[in-house]
């Protein structure tokens, strides 16, 4: 049955579409920043409290459960608080990404940030970053998988070679055999160009181990030919420069 702003089911006796307001439910900057009274929810938030009671949070509920003593004659309540609780936590994942990667998913991030704020503009729907999260990741697995050839195993790479000093624990790409097989032929090539003023090269071969490379140049010169490679010749093995750079994003 539709009561004029959401469906009820009598089967059920319960509400089966949320509460189509919250706005009035949150702390603003007009009723929670004031310099001479203190803030008391039940004062001054409808609702007995907004958000800080917590039988509002119940999207499906009606008059906090007790019709007999409560009702809600416009029937706006809820649904964006959920729509809040995400935009709280695309916030979150933006600076931990800030912080951690410089940005790594930034255009990922910022679109559910986006996605999440519109949704609090459209009654009943919620959840667009997860949508646009989701979206992603489902993107990324399909463009994983064609990026190996049918029938061909997959290997496991470091994306900071440990002869270069990469840790042995650094998240692995994931590559088909063919081509972790071409990175490693062109990266071997350009880091047998990376050579210091005695001659020695970045290149791990025989007679020039990871011990010698790493003794003849300094952690930064050798993270910064990586990072040569990866937006040069490298570029073109996007997964493994998404890795290097996700691990050491000042070199972007």
């Amino acid at each position: 049955m539709y009561f004029g702003a959401r469906y009820y089911d009598a089967k059920i006796s319960n509400w089966i579409s949320t509460d189509p307001a919250l706005i009035e439910y949150l702390p603003t900057s007009d009723n929670l920043f004031f310099p001479s009274e203190v803030f008391i929810p039940q004062k001054l938030l409808k609702g007995m409290g907004g958000v800080y009671n917590s039988r509002n949070i119940n999207v499906y509920h009606y008059a906090g459960q007790n019709p007999v003593k409560y009702y809600d004659p416009n029937g706006k309540i809820l649904d964006t608080l959920l729509d809040a609780a995400f935009i709280v936590y695309d916030l979150g994942v933006l600076a931990v990404d800030e912080i951690k990667t410089g940005g790594a998913n930034r255009t990922t991030n910022l679109t559910a940030l986006g996605m999440d704020v519109a949704f609090t503009l459209i009654p009943g729907a919620t959840g667009g970053g997860m949508m646009v999260r989701a979206s992603v990741k489902t993107a990324e697995h399909v463009a994983e998988k064609s990026a190996v050839k049918a029938g061909e195993k997959t290997v496991l790479h470091h994306s900071e070679p440990m002869f270069m000093g990469g840790a042995k624990k650094q998240p692995l790409t994931k590559l088909g055999e063919s081509e972790h097989k071409q990175l490693h032929k062109e990266l071997n090539q350009f880091l047998e160009t990376k050579k210091d003023a005695y001659g020695n090269s970045m290149h791990s071969k025989r007679g020039n181990s990871g011990a010698t490379i790493q003794q003849n140049f300094t952690g930064k010169e050798r993270k910064e030919a990586m990072a040569e490679f990866y937006k040069g010749d490298g570029a073109k093995f996007t997964e493994a420069a998404k890795d290097f750079f996700s691990q050491n994003p000042a070199l972007k």
